[in-house]
């Protein structure tokens, strides 16, 4: 305490040598001063010292922003390159940084409310990014979505009726999916969800 508000008081005043300090369990006091102005009362180092507690806080929350968008920029990042070569999942990174965005408004938020150094410091051990999956399985998600695209595509090509089907609003369209048949058999739910989602792509 002894030094931070001597900090604020006489910002160039060095320890050990214009002044020091001591702390027997009841709390620190000046034991030697030896700068030309008159040594602080406690009230005084209680004031300095709440006021340099309110600039750590400042400090502190700037810091921890840095942190939070470096954070999830490093995440996002590690995402894009995990899915490099994977074109067929701008979805996937599109919803990912949605999610990013959310828990990134969230944590900043949360810092600036906070109203101590201990708060801040709770709120970046707490931060939780999406899971960046391994190979492995981006390669398994990426062949069944693979599939699901070409039975979308096929669906498109063999029905005349897509171009209407799929302009249903959401609850018919939930409707017309159950109940669609293709070639005699229930059209899978996936099917169409990927004909909508690739709807540009494929019905141009």
């Amino acid at each position: 305490m002894i030094s931070e508000a001597i900090s604020i008081l006489y910002p160039n005043a060095i320890f050990f040598v214009d002044y020091e300090a001591h702390d027997d369990g009841a709390g620190e006091y000046i034991t030697k001063w030896n700068r030309p102005e008159p040594e602080p009362t406690p009230t005084e180092l209680q004031v300095a010292y709440d006021v340099w507690l309110a600039g750590a806080l400042d400090r502190a929350k700037a810091a921890a922003k840095i942190e939070v968008n470096q954070q999830a920029s490093t995440n996002y990042e590690a995402w894009q390159s995990a899915y490099a070569s994977h074109g067929d999942w701008l979805a996937i990174l599109q919803a990912v940084e949605t999610s990013l965005r959310a828990t990134r408004r969230d944590a900043l938020d949360a810092i600036e409310a906070a109203t101590t150094v201990e708060a801040i410091e709770t709120v970046l051990a707490g931060l939780t990014w999406p899971p960046v999956p391994d190979q492995a399985a981006i390669e398994a998600d990426v062949g069944d979505s693979l599939t699901a695209k070409q039975e979308a595509r096929q669906f498109l090509q063999d029905n005349p009726n897509a171009r209407l089907l799929l302009s249903l609003p959401p609850a018919e369209l939930e409707t017309a999916i159950e109940t669609r048949t293709a070639g005699g058999e229930t059209l899978l739910l996936k099917t169409l969800a990927f004909a909508v989602r690739y709807l540009t792509e494929l019905i141009r």
